[in-house]
């Protein structure tokens, strides 16, 4: 019989259904609530999950799998500017959203899923499906079925999670959506993300609202005014559904550049070099170190940078040392804060050491009897 363990939690009732005016205390009692089911779900994916994964095979990620690493992420992203604006937006946006729906007649229920929606499920969806924990795991349960799962396939699935966890007449287009918020949080950071979201859901609420306020017009007046509410909205959903299309069908363009060098010991004319250069300029460009761009454009420019000096370098140490060099200075070439420079350069190498170079080889001796 497998081991069972039972989390119960103790809080305060939350009275907001009946009060308009959310306090900070309610809003952090449910942070409270939200991070300790974060923390039971870590523990338990921990011992159910990545205990019977070999170590090796999913590498230095398991630090994603905890609620503090990724709040750190958030809190350490180069948009928190950004986050600290949007969370004072959306709580005067969702103060007069409350007031206005209570004066409407909007069901009371309503008002406190106004409140969880912008901002509580904003951060439990980025935390879980914008982190590296769902494809790496789903890669190494991959490679122990015997199958080969490119990285930029295995990025799609939280958005396949994202879409069915948001299960509506939609879902299709949730999924794409899905991906534009996986590009802001690999480009801009995760704060970045968790902002946009957040202005979605208030977006949405807001022409929901409308929608109600619409009611009270004259029939021809409000099937106008829907029309022109609903247009918007679909267009607004759409737009974004494209840009995270385009989002998967870059990622996809990427990975084969990058499939393509790995497979190859030496420069040829089909590689296109100038483009890969430029592929990785444009990744280094990108504010945050966190996300898979960031690490995708230094081993571009690693790789290329070995290739490079195959013709002209026999020893393996010479090569490295040149290809380093090409690293830093693409770095310093494209690197958006001058300022942050040598911490980008020892993020790059740090990561260069631990997944890119081979690691050595430990020859067991079996002990003399």
């Amino acid at each position: 019989m497998g081991e069972t363990s039972e989390v119960t939690t103790q809080t305060d009732p939350i009275q907001t259904p009946d009060n308009p005016a959310v306090g900070k205390e309610q809003i952090g009692r449910l942070m409270q609530i939200a991070a300790k089911v974060g923390d039971d779900f870590v523990s338990w994916t921990n011992k159910h999950v990545l205990s019977v994964l070999p170590v090796h095979d999913y590498g230095e990620q398991e630090q994603d799998l905890t609620v503090k690493y990724l709040v750190d992420r958030a809190t350490k992203s180069p948009s928190i500017n950004f986050l600290k604006k949007t969370i004072a937006l959306v709580g005067l946006y969702d103060i007069g959203l409350t007031v206005a729906g209570l004066q409407m007649g909007v069901p009371k229920e309503l008002i406190p899923i106004i409140w969880l929606s912008t901002f509580l499920g904003p951060v439990v969806d980025e935390l879980s499906y914008r982190s590296r924990v769902i494809p790496e795991i789903a890669t190494v349960i991959a490679r122990r079925m015997g199958l080969d799962v490119r990285s930029d396939k295995a990025r799609m699935l939280p958005n396949v999670i994202f879409s069915a966890s948001h299960l509506t007449n939609s879902s299709i287009n949730k999924f794409f959506i899905g991906g534009y918020l996986t590009k802001v949080a690999n480009e801009k950071g995760l704060a970045a993300s968790l902002a946009t979201h957040s202005l979605i859901n208030a977006s949405l609420f807001g022409v929901e609202y409308l929608l109600v306020a619409a009611e009270k017009l004259t029939p021809t007046q409000a099937e106008t005014a829907k029309a022109a509410l609903l247009a918007t909205l679909w267009t607004g959903l759409t737009t974004l559904g494209i840009l995270g299309a385009k989002e998967m069908m870059d990622d996809r363009k990427m990975q084969n550049a990058i499939e393509r060098l790995r497979s190859t010991d030496r420069i040829d004319k089909s590689l296109k070099i100038p483009e890969i250069k430029a592929l990785y300029g444009k990744l280094l460009q990108y504010p945050s170190t966190r996300g898979y761009k960031f690490t995708t454009g230094v081993e571009l420019a690693y790789i290329t940078g070995m290739l490079e000096s195959f013709e002209n370098m026999h020893q393996p140490e010479m090569r490295d040392r040149y290809a380093l060099e090409q690293v830093r200075r693409a770095i310093t070439e494209f690197c958006p804060d001058s300022k942050k420079t040598e911490e980008r350069v020892s993020l790059a190498f740090d990561y260069i050491d631990r997944q890119l170079k081979p690691k050595p080889q430990i020859i067991e001796i079996p002990a003399s009897r």
